[in-house]
C-alpha cells in the first residue's frame, strides 16, 4: 500500500539523497527529486530507477523548480549543497550562491505551494573549534571557521526569521557514513571508504596528526529512520543536532576497521597507519549532545560504529 504523503528531495543523487530516496521508495512513498550533478556522478542515478520515483535535472537556483511535479507535495527535504570546506575557501562566492541563495530560492518556491513541512540539513561545522563539549544546541557562541560553515549558520538564521505556518526542522549533521559514501567531500566521513579501499588494495593508510582527534560518526540508516519519523509523526520547528554522542578517535576508528578485516579472514598488508603532519587549523575534538533528539523525538541512533563498519566492509 502506498504512503499518502509525497516527498520532494533536493540533491537526490548525493550520498544522503540516494540512501534516503531508496529508503522512502521501499516504504512505498512517491518521491520527486532534483539534482544538477554538481558533485555527484550522473551514472549513480540508475540506482533510483523505480516507478515511484520522478526525477528532473534541475538546480536549486532555477526558476520553476516544481514545474515537473504532478502531485501535491507534502514534504520537502532539502539536501542539495556545496559541502566541501576546501572549495568554500577557494571560491566563497560560489559556495554562498549555492548554499545561501539556493536555500532561500527553494524555500520561497516551496512556500508558494503551501508545502506543510520543510526539512533541511545544517552541519556540526557551525560550532567551529568550540571547547564546550559535548556540543549542544543551547550554545550561544558559534564559531564557524569557513565560508561553508558560515553559510550553514546563515541557513539556520534564515529559518528562525521565517518559521511560521510551515513545519521546519534543521539538522546539524555530524559525520555521516555508510554505503554509497565514496564521493563524500566530508574529510572525516570519507576517510572510512578511503581506508577500506586502501586496505583491500594493499595500500597504506594515513592519519593526520596523532590520531587522538575525536569525532561523532552516525550511520546513514539512522538518519533515514529519523527523517521517516519527521515525515510521519512530528510537527516541530527547530534546529537539532543529529549525532550519536559516542565520540571515537580517528586512531581507534582505523584499528576498528583493521580488526573487522582480520575477523573476515583478510590479510592486511599495512596493519598500522602512517602518521603524517596534522592539517593546520583542524579541530581536535568535535562531538555532539543528543539530549534533544531523545527528549523531543524519543529518538536515539541505534547502529553502533562497529556494526556500521561491518556492513560496509562486507
Amino acid at each position: 500500500m502506498k504512503n499518502e504523503k509525497k516527498i520532494f528531495i533536493t540533491g537526490v543523487n548525493g550520498f544522503i539523497g540516494r540512501n534516503l530516496c531508496k529508503f522512502l521508495i521501499n516504504k512505498k512513498f512517491i518521491v520527486y527529486g532534483i539534482d544538477n550533478f554538481f558533485s555527484s556522478d550522473r551514472n549513480d542515478l540508475k540506482e533510483l530507477k523505480n516507478p515511484n520515483f520522478h526525477f528532473a535535472e534541475k538546480s536549486i537556483l532555477d526558476d520553476n523548480i516544481y514545474d515537473f511535479v504532478k502531485d501535491k507535495i507534502d514534504v520537502v527535504i532539502h539536501l542539495a549543497a556545496q559541502t566541501s570546506v576546501f572549495k568554500s575557501l577557494k571560491d566563497p562566492y560560489l559556495n554562498d550562491l549555492i548554499n545561501i541563495d539556493g536555500f532561500e530560492n527553494i524555500f520561497f518556491q516551496s512556500k508558494k505551494l503551501d508545502i506543510e513541512s520543510f526539512f533541511f540539513t545544517s552541519s556540526s561545522s557551525v560550532y567551529g573549534d568550540n571547547k564546550n563539549l559535548p556540543l549542544g544546541e543551547d550554545l550561544k557562541e558559534l564559531k564557524p571557521l569557513s565560508p561553508y560553515a558560515e553559510s550553514k549558520l546563515k541557513n539556520e538564521n534564515f529559518f528562525y526569521k521565517h518559521k511560521g505556518s510551515t513545519n521546519m526542522v534543521g539538522l546539524r549533521l555530524f559525520n555521516m557514513y555508510g554505503i554509497r559514501n565514496e564521493k563524500s567531500s566530508s574529510n572525516y566521513a570519507a576517510v572510512i571508504p578511503k581506508w577500506i579501499n586502501n586496505i583491500k588494495s594493499d595500500k597504506p593508510c594515513q592519519i593526520y596528526g596523532d590520531g587522538k582527534s575525536l569525532r561523532d560518526f552516525c550511520h546513514i540508516d539512522d538518519l533515514c529512520f529519523f527523517f521517516l519519523l519527521l515525515i510521519k509523526n512530528h510537527k516541530r520547528n527547530g534546529v537539532f543536532n543529529f549525532c550519536s554522542s559516542k565520540p571515537c578517535s580517528i586512531e581507534t576508528l582505523f584499528f576498528k576497521i583493521v580488526k573487522i578485516f582480520y575477523n573476515l579472514g583478510y590479510k592486511v598488508k599495512y596493519p598500522k597507519p602512517d602518521y603524517v603532519e596534522a592539517v593546520k587549523g583542524d579541530i581536535k575534538f568535535s562531538y555532539g549532545c543528543n539530549n534533544l533528539l531523545k527528549e523531543i523525538f524519543n529518538f536515539e541512533t541505534k547502529i553502533t560504529l562497529d556494526k556500521g563498519l561491518r556492513q560496509i566492509i562486507k
